[in-house]
């Protein structure tokens, strides 16, 4: 049941406002909207009959004035078009001797003459009725205005296969094949004789084949030929022969040359033979063009291989992408990276070296005086001192390629606290202090940094030489007397030695060296240990004078403060 606003069940609506609306439809303004919206029709001309033979005729003039005109508007490139048109009409007439007649016509024309459509559609006209003889005579007009033509000389040969004369075919594919064609002529030359039997004269046109056309393409055509109709034998020795006549660097085909071979193998189970195809392919191609025949090699790998070939094919794929890389921009020392570390997995210690040797030899130029553009290059020499000594076992390559980066460096300019400390660490490790010494002292007096005076120090007093390292620490106040951490360590080292009087000194020495600013931080706070941290005495152990000290301290302090900034004082 229905229901109303009102909740009232059942019975009809009733429409409160039963005043006519203000804007009226009407049916003549619905029939002008659909009108309005449908597309305008094209106009058709209208469908006219012919009764009689007057008006057959009437109907012929008139379309033939057409085409007529036609052809006079299309003068030049689209005069063969027009003239083709003309021709369909007419044989559409069943009028053989007109619709000859304008082909005949079109041919005078030159532009029209060179198309090569137009030849054949006058033969195709000729042999669609019957007229094999006068389509013959057509195509030798044909190939004689267009030799260069491949598709009229295959059309000749058809007709003359057509017409069983299978002699007459040879003879057109002998003229055909004189004047140098493609190598798609010979092939139809070759699938003439083999549609009648003459599989000898086939071979002998494939042979003729990849004498004219020594390539990768006639090469495999011929293959698959013997693959078909011959030995295995007889394939396999044209595969070779393709393998050693053709330039597989350059020719576009060679990759599918190299497919089919190892493909035949396969199906004649010879998997070393194809193993060896695979190879081949994969040293002498380039990488742009071997993506599928490593793919190939892999699956070949995987069904009838071992793992380590597997590995050893990936590695293989991996290094020529690497090299490819390392060729474009030899200074691009990350792609270096990536292929010492695939021959370092190889565990080849010679081909590990000759990459080496390749990638050293790429030196920064001139122009690159900044830290930045070296980085890479010393983590070069880096990487092959550690290769030499940790992998190699060889101590004393491991030292020349230390040497050898410590001298391409320009140290007036920048340095590497990085290379100095592994070149004496090297040294340490194998107990020779002395050379160790020397490296560091040459650092500190080539190219001085925090971290190689830290290391030199750190050495020193693990040994017990606390006279060397007070004069280290001489040289490094004297290099760096703004350094907090300089004077730090060296307040340290005496502070460890239970030295106070050497501590408290060079504290007094470092407020006079460091700015006031730097006072003001963090190193004051050291000196208020300094009388206390004894050697034989424990933090607990304070003497009572010890707030006088500190009390005189600050009082020092404020007044170099006040000295340096008197505005920070000033209410």
């Amino acid at each position: 049941m229905a229901t109303t606003g009102s909740g009232r069940r059942g019975g009809t609506l009733r429409v409160k406002n039963k005043n006519p609306s203000e804007v009226q439809i009407t049916a003549e303004q619905l029939l002008r909207e659909a009108r309005e919206s449908q597309k305008p029709d094209e106009p058709r001309p209208p469908c006219r009959g012919i009764a009689d033979a007057e008006e057959l005729s009437e109907y012929r003039l008139r379309k033939r004035q057409e085409f007529e005109a036609l052809v006079r508007r299309r003068a030049g490139a689209g005069a063969s078009y027009a003239w083709a048109r003309y021709a369909a009409w007419e044989e559409s007439q069943r009028d053989m001797p007109r619709t000859r007649s304008v082909f005949e016509r079109a041919l005078l024309d030159a532009a029209a003459r060179r198309d090569h459509a137009l030849w054949a559609g006058y033969a195709e006209f000729e042999a669609r009725n019957g007229r094999l003889g006068r389509a013959r005579a057509v195509l030798d007009r044909a190939v004689a205005a267009l030799p260069s033509a491949d598709d009229l000389w295959r059309k000749r040969a058809q007709t003359e296969e057509a017409l069983g004369c299978v002699v007459g075919a040879r003879v057109v594919f002998e003229r055909w094949t004189a004047r140098m064609p493609r190598a798609a002529a010979w092939e139809a030359y070759a699938d003439l004789e083999v549609r009648h039997g003459e599989v000898a004269r086939a071979r002998a046109v494939y042979k003729r084949l990849v004498l004219e056309h020594p390539g990768a393409d006639a090469f495999l055509r011929y293959a698959e030929f013997e693959s078909r109709h011959g030995e295995a034998s007889a394939a396999r020795a044209v595969y070779e022969r393709a393998v050693g006549t053709v330039d597989l660097t350059e020719d576009d085909a060679a990759e599918r040359l190299l497919l089919s071979f190892a493909g035949f193998e396969e199906n004649c189970q010879a998997h070393d033979r194809a193993r060896v195809v695979y190879g081949l392919g994969l040293e002498r191609l380039p990488e742009s063009s071997a993506d599928e025949l490593h793919r190939r090699f892999i699956a070949f790998l995987r069904r009838f291989g071992h793992p380590a070939e597997i590995e050893d094919a990936v590695t293989a794929k991996r290094r020529a992408q690497y090299e490819a890389a390392v060729a474009a921009d030899p200074l691009c020392y990350d792609a270096w990276f990536d292929l010492i570390k695939l021959e370092e997995t190889t565990g080849n210690k010679d081909r590990v070296r000759a990459v080496y040797d390749r990638a050293v030899a790429n030196v920064p130029p001139a122009a690159a005086e900044e830290k930045r553009h070296w980085r890479r290059y010393i983590y070069l020499w880096l990487m092959r001192a550690l290769y030499e000594e940790l992998d190699a076992r060889d101590t004393d390559r491991a030292r020349a390629a230390y040497a050898a980066c410590l001298r391409l460096v320009p140290h007036r300019k920048f340095s590497s606290s990085k290379l100095w400390i592994m070149a004496a660490q090297l040294e340490i490790r194998h107990k020779d202090l002395p050379a160790a010494r020397r490296v560091l002292g040459n650092a500190i007096g080539l190219a001085p940094k925090d971290k190689i005076f830290a290391k030199y120090i750190d050495m020193e007093l693990r040994l017990g030489n606390v006279d060397r390292c007070r004069v280290l620490y001489q040289k490094y106040v004297e290099w760096a007397p703004a350094s907090r951490r300089a004077w730090m360590g060296y307040v340290e080292m005496e502070k460890s030695l239970g030295e106070d009087d050497r501590a408290r000194a060079i504290y007094k020495l470092a407020m006079d060296q460091l700015p006031a600013v730097d006072v003001q931080g963090a190193f004051p706070r050291k000196e208020e240990d300094v009388p206390v941290e004894q050697s034989n005495v424990t933090a607990k152990r304070k003497r009572p004078d010890l707030k006088i000290l500190e009390a005189a301290y600050q009082w020092k302090l404020q007044k170099r403060v006040h000295e340096a900034n008197p505005s920070l004082f000033v209410c």
